[in-house]
């Protein structure tokens, strides 16, 4: 074979993605024939068949000699790779790891790109000394949400290429375009300036210095959490002199709309979300990916077939409409390959990702008039699934709403964009009040409730029995009485890490990082994405079943310098959690007073924060910032690489791997390395 024959391959399996996923073509959804099995939703007490079957293979063929590899390469000194993971006994030792990217747009898919560019053994010079290469090549489990979720959905649905590639002018990002406006570089925008002082310039109170809009959004951690001030400004700045930019975005939303249009004339509700979704794509997704391919498309390519991928899960939240979602009983949902669904007592089930928009009832498929089952493929189109995890129109809409008689001019443009986005009107009350949400109408979980008799599927357009609607509240799942599913964006109820799914104990995970990519007060993360976590997991009344460490509050977080280096929690299974009992365990409390825990419990995984800091750039870019030239990408990139070597320290990289084994080294009963003792006084936050 010649070079240029080889080279030509190479190119094409490295840009290679999937064929179209829709059996419409295009952005609707469409009919296909059901599963044998028209019972498609399953109740959430275990994980996949195909999720276990995928990470089990994945485990044996690629992370087992990856990890000697790594710790080969890391050289923790005392610490025997060989004979750690392959014993004399002939069994072998696995470790679960798994990385959590956060939301934080642009930004955050960036600073993620350049930890995955560090932990990638295909970047060149990655197995060098200092560095962590392999390490993506060793993990089970990657989960993001937000600016999380672009970068996972746009590097994996690629055939997951090297980071290069996708920084490349040839790779499929394109950043220098604005998915607001529809302008690319050096076109004729609004030029729009982006102080933060147009906020003052409207219904200011002298008290306050601020308009009420602005403090309700400060009050709401909204401001400083998401770095929205541009936003507002978008909303607030008069369009005065403005006509002919504003004819450009017209068209330019018109352009969206005909390519979502069909999706509304399948008989599926839209909503901002799904201009949202085609908007992103122009920036991430429209090179070289069809607009009818799904999320779950990914199963059909190369490198998922053959298990080279860590197994990615997107989260997004469900909410109830108009209220706002909280740490403490948000309603979580995961999108991965094969599943949509949640671990959340709210719904606890999952359904097949593949046959959403099928309409279900009690899990299964509901007849049409004539009797027959048909299913639905297409409605996981991959741009709204990514754009599903991002959305934060509803906390825009309604804080500002509230305020509209007292904004002339904020009224003004949403009338503008009201009329333009006019044909999105519906008889349905509960779509077309709502917008503002990603909606998921036919609610996969409509009806569904184990141990509830449900009416037969005829009854459906009469509405559900206001005896099963009773009994359905009463046992606490509220999203199972709507034909719609609300979603918004995964970090709106404060966990901007997407930390619960690798916590998860069927997960079998060892150790977790952290990559907290947020905008907190003072424009650097300060704990409280994680620390939110401790509101989740250690309440009274806790119902997740997670064991989650003591994390300090966002004050002490600063102060202790936590928000600048790398951290980790849950060193010490004793001291550093308040209910280590409750991790994925049934087990009676006289098993634990026997002292009997230690052997029967699995051990929840050791969290490795690493939150978002200048190392070699100026990474703390605002969330609303969404244009980055050739130059400021690599940059961004490159800073997330050094901030995952800690400019190339070769301690660093010996200390990340003692995290990684530490769990194997408690459930044996022997003590650590002399090394990674120090390095756990090093870097282990002491409760």
């Amino acid at each position: 074979m010649s070079a240029l024959l080889v080279f030509l391959l190479t190119k094409f399996l490295e840009s290679s993605h999937v064929s179209a996923g829709s059996p419409t073509n295009n952005y609707a959804p469409g009919l296909v024939t059901c599963p044998d099995n028209p019972s498609l939703v399953r109740v959430g007490n275990g994980l996949s068949g195909y999720e276990v079957a995928y990470v089990d293979e994945r485990r044996k063929k690629h992370i087992s000699g990856n990890l000697v590899r790594f710790f080969n390469q890391v050289a923790i000194p005392g610490f025997n790779a060989q004979q750690f993971f392959h014993s004399d006994r002939g069994s072998e030792t696995i470790l679960g790891l798994g990385l959590g990217v956060s939301g934080g747009g642009f930004r955050a898919m960036l600073t993620g790109a350049g930890a995955l560019k560090a932990m990638d053994i295909r970047t060149p010079g990655s197995s060098e000394k200092g560095q962590i290469g392999g390490l993506l090549q060793s993990m089970s489990y990657i989960s993001g949400l937000s600016g999380g979720a672009w970068l996972i959905g746009s590097v994996f649905m690629q055939n997951m290429p090297t980071i290069q590639h996708i920084t490349s002018p040839d790779g499929p990002w394109e950043l220098e375009f604005n998915p607001i406006t529809g302008d690319r570089k050096g076109e004729k925008s609004f030029n729009i300036n982006l102080e933060y002082d147009i906020l003052r310039t409207f219904t200011v109170d002298d008290k306050t210095g601020s308009s009420a809009l602005a403090q309700e959004m400060r009050d709401n951690n909204i401001l400083d959490r998401f770095r929205i001030d541009n936003a507002i400004e978008l909303a607030t700045k008069p369009f005065n002199n403005v006509k002919q930019p504003l004819e450009n975005v017209k068209q330019y939303y018109n352009s969206l709309y005909e390519e979502i249009a069909p999706k509304k004339a399948a008989g599926f509700a839209l909503s901002i979300t799904d201009f949202w979704a085609r908007s992103l794509s122009r920036a991430f997704l429209a090179k070289n990916i069809d607009i009818s391919t799904s999320w779950s498309d990914i199963v059909n390519l190369p490198k998922f077939k053959s298990r080279e991928m860590p197994y990615p899960i997107l989260i997004s939240n469900a909410v109830v409409p108009k209220v706002l979602a909280d740490a403490n009983s948000s309603t979580i949902i995961e999108m991965s390959p094969y599943e949509f669904g949640s671990w959340s007592p709210t719904i606890n089930a999952f359904a097949p990702i593949k046959y959403l928009g099928t309409k279900l009832f009690g899990g299964k498929v509901v007849p049409d008039e004539k009797g027959e089952l048909s299913c639905i493929e297409g409605f996981d189109n991959l741009s709204f699934i990514i754009a599903s995890s991002s959305s934060l129109f509803n906390d825009l809409a309604a804080m500002g709403m509230k305020h509209l008689d007292g904004f002339p001019q904020i009224r003004s443009v949403i009338t503008k964009y009201k009329q333009l986005l006019n044909i999105l009107n519906t008889d349905n009350s509960n779509i077309k009040n709502n917008m503002d949400y990603a909606l998921y109408s036919p609610n996969p979980f409509y009806g569904f409730h184990k141990g509830i008799s449900l009416p037969a599927p005829a009854d459906l357009k009469k509405g559900l029995h206001s005896d099963l609607i009773t009994k359905i509240k009463e046992h606490g799942n509220a999203y199972t009485i709507s034909d719609t599913l609300h979603i918004v964006d995964g970090g709106e109820d404060d966990l901007n890490v997407p930390l619960d799914p690798l916590l998860r104990s069927e997960r079998k995970m060892d150790m977790v990082i952290a990559l907290d990519v947020s905008l907190d007060k003072g424009s650097k993360p300060n704990g409280t994405s994680i620390f939110r976590g401790t509101w989740r997991y250690h309440g009274k009344e806790d119902t997740h079943r997670i064991s989650f460490p003591i994390i300090p509050k966002p004050e002490v977080f600063i102060e202790s310098g936590a928000n600048l280096r790398p951290v980790f929690f849950g060193c010490d299974l004793k001291r550093d959690y308040l209910k280590p009992e409750l991790h994925g365990s049934d087990l009676p409390l006289s098993k634990y007073l026997e002292g009997q825990h230690e052997k029967l419990l699995p051990k929840p995984p050791l969290i490795v924060y690493i939150p978002n800091h200048a190392v070699s750039y100026d990474s703390q870019q605002p969330t609303t910032r969404l244009i980055y030239n050739e130059n400021d990408v690599h940059r961004m990139v490159q800073n997330g690489y050094d901030m995952f070597t800690q400019k190339n320290s070769s301690r660093w990289a010996s200390c990340l791997g003692c995290s990684m084994i530490h769990r194997e080294f408690v459930r044996r009963g022997e003590e650590l390395p002399e090394f990674c003792q120090g390095c756990f006084m090093e870097y282990c936050y002491k409760v």
